[in-house]
């Protein structure tokens, strides 16, 4: 990858008091590489390696989209893939209109300014924890420990553009832009 190409996603943050209470979940399961509060987010759409050249375009694409604010709810958890070995742990949020609006709003934009589909589905979720050879029995009680799991209601005003950067540790997410939702102002 050239020093002019980055990998990004889009994605939603949370407020950073939700970060800590979900951190606090982390522990209790060999082979698990639990994600820091500051990286916890939900990914609407992950993008790939984008050039310098797109960036400009995706940062159009990205203000032409419109939605208003609206609450969104973590509840429940799960892993992934939802058959054989997980390799990730996450949890869920309360099913909303408005997120799939906004989802679908982002797609349809990226669409027409040249992005591939996104070939999954938008499954909304927050990953809490990669794995490598979780003993299945720990991750079952995990799952079993928080599958009622829920927090209070948070606001969505704004989605934003993530860049990642892989390293040996995992990898560093770092916000490249803020995008408002239902205002007029620019990015910041």
């Amino acid at each position: 990858m050239s020093a002019k190409t980055s990998r990004l996603f889009v994605g939603l943050g949370l407020p950073p008091v939700l970060a800590q209470q979900l951190a606090l979940l982390g522990g209790g399961i060999e082979g698990a590489r639990w994600e820091a509060p500051e990286k916890l987010h939900l990914t609407l759409r992950y993008l790939g390696s984008v050039d310098g050249g797109q960036r400009a375009e995706l940062d159009e694409c990205l203000r032409s989209v419109r939605s208003g604010p609206f609450e969104l709810t973590v509840r429940g958890c799960g892993h992934f893939p939802p058959r054989g070995e997980p390799r990730s742990l996450w949890l869920g949020v309360e099913a909303s209109p408005a997120l799939v609006r906004l989802h679908d709003q982002l797609e349809d934009a990226l669409r027409n300014a040249g992005f591939e589909p996104d070939a999954r589905g938008f499954v909304p979720h927050i990953t809490l924890a990669r794995l490598s050879r979780a003993p299945s029995k720990k991750v079952a009680a995990w799952l079993g420990m928080h599958a009622l799991w829920d927090a209070p209601p948070f606001e969505v005003n704004a989605f934003t553009l993530y860049s990642s950067i892989l390293n040996q540790a995992g990898s560093r997410y770092t916000e490249q832009a803020v995008y408002p939702l239902a205002s007029a102002h620019p990015p910041t």
